[in-house]
């Protein structure tokens, strides 16, 4: 089973470098930091995921577990105009996901938090690195173990009537999670 940050790091990638490349980097969108780079294959955006936070654990067996992913979009330029470039590369990244940030209703929301911009000019060409920090929140549903024990589940009805005689027009508030 894939774990849904590779699931997210994936969307983010055929998002960017899919059938019509939404930015200048064109393909080379790379789900992990660890792709080798060169300066004649940039520019180039390395997707990866920094940090994870669990809130709402259950604390029994089952349920909806909701995340926060600190996840990484890292331009890579060089050259005397990688300022430049990266800073359109940013723009072109950050209008790709203003037009859907749940990914196709992958994740709840992708915002972006934070822009670090980092030079290195100890070569004769000069690489300039801007990181785009997103806050991805999405949610994970534990399946319940070998015990049996069913996913709590609640149940809401926003318009009267009211009670066990109209339960089944109540609907489930996991279920309406999993599909935001």
């Amino acid at each position: 089973m894939t774990h849904p940050r590779s699931q997210i790091r994936a969307a983010v990638r055929t998002r960017l470098a899919g059938a019509t490349p939404r930015t200048e980097a064109g393909e080379r969108v790379h789900v992990n930091r660890t792709t080798p780079l060169f300066a004649k294959a940039l520019p180039a955006i390395l997707v990866y995921a920094c940090d994870e936070r669990v809130d709402g654990t259950p604390d029994g067996p089952g349920g909806p577990t909701r995340r926060m992913l600190d996840l990484a979009v890292e331009i890579i330029a060089a050259g005397e105009q990688a300022d430049a470039q990266v800073d359109r590369i940013a723009a072109e990244v950050e209008t790709a996901f203003d037009e859907d940030d749940t990914l196709g209703r992958l994740v709840e929301s992708m915002r972006l938090v934070r822009t670090e911009i980092d030079v290195d000019g100890d070569g004769d060409t000069p690489i300039v690195v801007a990181r785009l920090g997103y806050d991805v929140v999405y949610w994970t549903v534990r399946e319940a173990g070998d015990e049996g024990v069913a996913p709590t589940d609640l149940r809401l009805k926003l318009f009267s009537p009211f009670g066990p005689p109209v339960e089944p027009e109540y609907q489930s508030l996991t279920s309406l999670m999993l599909q935001a």
